[in-house]
């Protein structure tokens, strides 16, 4: 089996099987893939077990993992978001729409937070916890750290029929299309453009504060998830101290 690469860990969201392609997926923490990288990395171990909810209950978090040896288009940030917005597009729509239609829908991802990407993950030289985000860079130790869910975000479990297969498997073969090398197409660019911005317009309206102008702002990104497939945009970028990153 070809090794894999642990890239960033989702908290919020517990998978019960495997969910991607033979390239990345996101599994559960126990993956026999990611328990083969923790016992070459012991502090990624470390890392997975540190997590509970804001009560100190203990949590396994999910974990993005990359297959050595995939194209290098795969490992830039865009084609790692584009995915995480394809399960999160094809699980939170199917839930409402059985919502809508049959008053079903129960259990499914209701807002994109679950599908968050937490902010530490251990670096590429397997010792230290690295941060990077618009608003912050750092480096800490493993000992130190104390992961949690996301406040006011309960534990998700996504179960394999939660996905909407065939909206997930389209997505997916223009995601291969799109970032196995080169622009790709400008139809395919158009559309994880979209996909930015639903991942958006998913988010949850507020938190305790929220209100009826929030709702509406969530309703004015729909609109503008549309609109910009007519737009004309494509960036690249990899930050090169995540796992999964760099040549």
């Amino acid at each position: 089996m070809s090794g894999w690469v642990p890239v960033l860990v989702m908290p919020n969201l517990s998978v019960e099987e495997a969910v991607g392609t033979d390239d990345i997926a996101i599994v559960r923490a126990s993956d026999p893939r990611v328990i083969a990288k923790a016992e070459k990395e012991p502090n990624l171990a470390k890392f997975v077990r540190r997590f509970t909810d804001a009560f100190s209950e203990k949590l396994t978090p999910s974990v993005l993992i990359l297959r050595d040896g995939a194209p290098s288009g795969f490992r830039d940030v865009s084609a790692i978001a584009g995915f995480r917005d394809a399960i999160a597009f094809s699980t939170i729509v199917a839930g409402r729409a059985l919502h809508v239609t049959k008053g079903g829908g129960f259990g499914y991802p209701t807002w994109v937070e679950t599908f968050d990407f937490y902010t530490w993950m251990l670096g590429r030289d397997g010792e230290h916890l690295i941060a990077q985000t618009p608003a912050m860079m750092g480096t800490h130790t493993v000992e130190k750290f104390h992961g949690q869910t996301t406040p006011g975000l309960p534990q998700v479990n996504l179960l394999s029929h939660y996905i909407d297969g065939p909206i997930f498997d389209e997505v997916m073969r223009r995601w291969t299309l799109r970032f196995r090398g080169g622009e790709g197409s400008w139809e395919d660019r158009a559309l994880f453009r979209s996909l930015n911005m639903a991942h958006a317009a998913m988010m949850m309206p507020g938190g305790v504060e929220y209100g009826f102008y929030d709702v509406g702002r969530l309703l004015t990104l729909w609109i503008f998830a549309f609109e910009r497939r007519a737009r004309r945009h494509s960036s690249t970028n990899c930050p090169t101290n995540w796992m999964g990153c760099g040549s």
